[in-house]
């Protein structure tokens, strides 16, 4: 496993006497370089390895005594609490065509960090104004009201079924939080209803589990909620840093269904020590289709364009969470986290969440799931009847989830009655039918081609 993104491939240069010139670092292994440059994983963090040091200059055939010549190198994060290198002596050889290359890794460091930002990001969300000024747009379109739908409450029924799971609702609890114990109750709480009512539910981000397995336990919700559709949840960032190994143990550490991959470009770019890397992306979640469960693509507040729902589908998801704008700002977020002032300028960078669907609809026939804003069963049901499969939510969730598993239970019945009420309204019996209940959009006119 790598253990930091700066520091990913190193090579070790000499001069033609032997002497120690520089360490450089690359993102990647270079092609044609296959042994000069290696990657800093814990395995190679104490090291011996040949250069092409002068003619002269005998290898050694065991270990030599102490380095010499050791100097620091460049600057680097915390995690990292030195780096030494030098040539060893060899007290028969003299200097030898070896260096050796010691890095220490602030093991606290490491693994309280990803854990502690959970947290600020559970309190700024709970404290903090933290959604879109804009809409997730989802005003622009109405359903035609029917007086005469020929239909009795009782008979609605609003099952569907999602990835081979039965729900009751077209409801699914986005992710969240993870990682400290804090966070473990919420996910408690939000496991233990949905699976008393039925609905479906994704954890927060495991990078915490995967740095430290002690975090694993904040996950797990398999206790409460043993017949929910759950998804395991990693950054597709992370995806190349972490491993196919460590990726199915994502899923496998929770018992869950499939894995939610979440594309965080923005957040990211304001997060300190946020990832910039973004070109294989595309490529490494296509690698996640041979690890043999559904993987879902997600946004997380800046919507899927209907070019990267192609892109997505061509790579092999089994879903994509469209994650719009309209309700948490996540780079909002990070500028608090951070007091960035070029962050405050992205706040409302997006695409709405009724706007993504739209497009992501439009351009391919993976399922789908809508969220974003997301705030009542009638923009549930406008969702449905725009090509979703399911509808989801967080942040009206999470205040609930701080409590007890029966103040979300009682948020989720709500949204579940102003869903039921709106199938009533336009003669829905169930949610195929549903599905095939054209919703108008009234920005332009009454009479603008059905969606």
């Amino acid at each position: 496993m790598v253990l930091c993104k700066r520091f990913v491939y190193f090579r070790v240069s000499v001069n033609a006497l032997g002497l120690f010139t520089e360490v450089s670092r690359r993102p990647q292994r270079p092609k044609g370089h296959p042994k000069t440059y290696f990657p800093l994983t814990r395995k190679n963090h104490h090291r011996f390895f040949s250069v092409n040091a002068s003619a002269d200059a005998a290898p050694c055939d065991s270990m030599c005594v102490e380095p010499i010549a050791l100097k620091r190198v460049f600057a680097y994060p915390a995690t990292i609490l030195m780096i030494t290198v030098g040539f060893c002596r060899c007290p028969e050889k003299g200097r030898c065509k070896r260096v050796f290359l010691n890095v220490v890794f602030n093991d606290s460091i490491m693994k309280t960090e990803t854990s502690d930002r959970k947290m600020e990001h559970i309190r700024i969300c709970l404290e903090k104004p933290v959604e879109f000024e804009k809409s997730n747009g989802f005003e622009r379109y109405a359903f035609s009201h029917n007086d005469l739908q020929a239909l009795d409450w009782d008979e609605i029924d609003t099952s569907t079924e999602f990835l081979g799971k039965n729900f009751s609702a077209p409801i699914f609890i986005e992710a969240m939080t993870g990682g400290t114990d804090e966070a473990r109750a919420i996910n408690q709480n939000l496991a233990k209803a949905a699976e008393e009512l039925g609905l479906g539910m994704g954890v927060g981000s495991q990078r915490a589990a995967i740095e430290d397995e002690q975090k694993i336990h904040t996950y797990d919700v398999r206790n409460v909620a043993p017949n929910i559709l759950l998804l395991a949840n990693i950054g597709a960032a992370q995806i190349a840093e972490y491993g196919p190994d460590n990726i199915r143990k994502v899923v496998d550490m929770i018992k869950a269904d499939g894995l939610a991959v979440h594309l965080n470009t923005a957040q990211e770019l304001f997060q300190a020590k946020g990832h910039r890397d973004w070109r294989n992306v595309i490529r490494d979640i296509k690698s996640l289709s041979l690890l043999g469960f559904p993987v879902i693509a997600k946004e997380v507040g800046c919507g899927i364009s209907a070019d990267t729902a192609k892109r997505l589908e061509e790579a092999g998801v089994s879903a994509i969470d469209v994650a719009g704008a309209g309700g948490t700002s996540w780079v909002k977020v990070e500028s608090y986290n951070h007091g960035s002032g070029i962050a405050k300028e992205f706040c409302e960078w997006g695409i709405p969440t009724a706007e993504s669907l739209r497009q992501c609809r439009e351009a391919v026939a993976t399922p789908l799931i809508s969220s974003g804003g997301i705030r009542t069963g009638v923009e549930m049901a406008k969702s449905i009847a725009m090509g979703a499969s399911l509808a989801g939510m967080a942040l009206p969730l999470l205040k609930p989830a701080t409590e007890s598993h029966e103040a979300v239970k009682l948020k989720l019945e709500q949204v579940i009655t102003e869903l039921k009420s709106t199938m009533l309204l336009v003669g829905a019996r169930n949610i195929e039918e549903l599905r095939r209940t054209p919703v108008v959009d009234i920005t332009f006119s009454s009479n603008t081609p059905k969606v």
